[in-house]
């Protein structure tokens, strides 16, 4: 029996060793994890789909706002953009509390802006948030509806996609 236990006594491990290799393993499967989440990121993640569309009814003569999304800490890439319109009304749609455009025509197709959005040659980048603010100058009530669809990046990710500084 003593000589069996003298032999497995060569056949001990240093812990050093055995808590090496299993850091080698785990560090391994952790770089293999951050690859997947690297892959997944690249590609982006939707918008949420509760900010998608918003809509609004006004009074005539009413102002508020019907679209409204904090990005951050993301970076969105807009690409598809949609909205209702009536003569004597406007949008102000603004990008990042920058005004973008003031909006008197429908954004997508006419007969149904929300269901067809325009799709941008490329995208809008949004680094903070997006608004709408609708201004019915008419004289009767209005449902105002706007639509946007797009990606968000990281802003590590944005940067090299050209859309972050």
């Amino acid at each position: 029996m003593a000589e069996n236990d003298e032999t497995l006594e060569h056949l001990r491990i240093d812990p050093k060793v055995i808590q090496f290799v299993q850091n080698q393993q785990i560090i391994k499967y952790l770089r293999s994890i951050d690859k997947r989440l690297n892959a997944v990121e690249a590609r982006g993640i939707p918008f949420d789909r509760s900010k998608l569309f918003n809509r609004k009814t006004l009074a005539a003569g009413e102002s508020a706002t019907v679209y409204y999304y904090n990005v951050r800490p993301l970076v969105a890439f807009i690409w598809y953009v949609g909205c209702s319109w009536f003569p004597k009304t406007h949008y102000n749609w603004t990008i990042d509390n920058v005004l973008r455009e003031k909006v008197e025509r429908i954004y997508g197709y006419p007969s149904a802006p929300m269901s067809q959005p325009f799709k941008l040659a490329k995208p809008l980048i949004a680094k903070d948030n997006i608004r709408w603010v609708a201004y019915n100058n008419d004289d009767e009530p209005h449902v105002f509806d706007v639509y946007h669809d797009g990606i968000l990046h990281s802003p590590e990710v944005a940067k090299q996609l050209g859309g972050a500084r």
